[in-house]
């Protein structure tokens, strides 16, 4: 027996490294495994992340597109308003100068027209108020002592200021007027 223990332990000596040498293998591809299978387990766990990322991201930017088009939309609007407002705003300039060129117009045909009534119209300074009782009778007598003849019907209007202010007298012909200054 103690012979064959001897040739067993004989046998496995030349054996022996090979089994370990198996066993060995056997151990490392084990470990191997088990760091493969970590590492896979760890790639999953970051491939989950990165999914939840990309949804994340995915719904985002659908999000900002939908945002997108809402902004072109507004924009759209908003530069539609614009013109709207530059067209209005134009139109707008157009009338103030039609406006300003018909008051302009109707300054300068008020202006002919007060030079026309006051080319019959004769202003009187100077006459104390107790040297007449009536304006009609100043005028008659003040174109008397100017040697003008003039008829109370050729008066057209007068006017009597109260106080020591002037008389204006409208004729009914520019010529007694004329006259008048003569």
């Amino acid at each position: 027996m103690a012979a064959m223990e001897d040739r067993q332990d004989q046998k496995p000596t030349t054996e022996e490294p090979a089994i370990t040498a198996t066993e060995t293998s056997l151990e490392e591809l084990k470990e191997m495994l088990v760091d493969i299978q970590t590492n896979i387990s760890n790639i999953l766990l970051e491939n989950m992340s990165v999914r939840n990322e990309l949804v994340e991201l995915t719904t985002t930017v659908g999000e900002q597109k939908l945002e997108i088009a809402y902004l072109k939309n507004s924009q759209t609007k908003i530069t539609k308003q614009c013109a709207d407002a530059e067209y209005e705003l134009a139109a707008a300039r157009k009338r103030v100068n039609e406006q300003q060129d018909e008051i302009y117009e109707l300054y300068e045909l008020q202006d002919r027209m007060e030079q026309y009534t006051r080319k019959n119209s004769l202003e009187i300074h100077g006459v104390p108020e107790s040297a007449y009782s009536t304006t009609e009778e100043i005028i008659l007598k003040l174109a008397e002592v100017l040697e003008v003849s003039i008829s109370p019907q050729e008066i057209s209007r007068k006017l009597k200021r109260k106080g020591n202010k002037p008389i204006t007298v409208k004729f009914a012909n520019h010529k007694i007027k004329r006259n008048i200054y003569k």
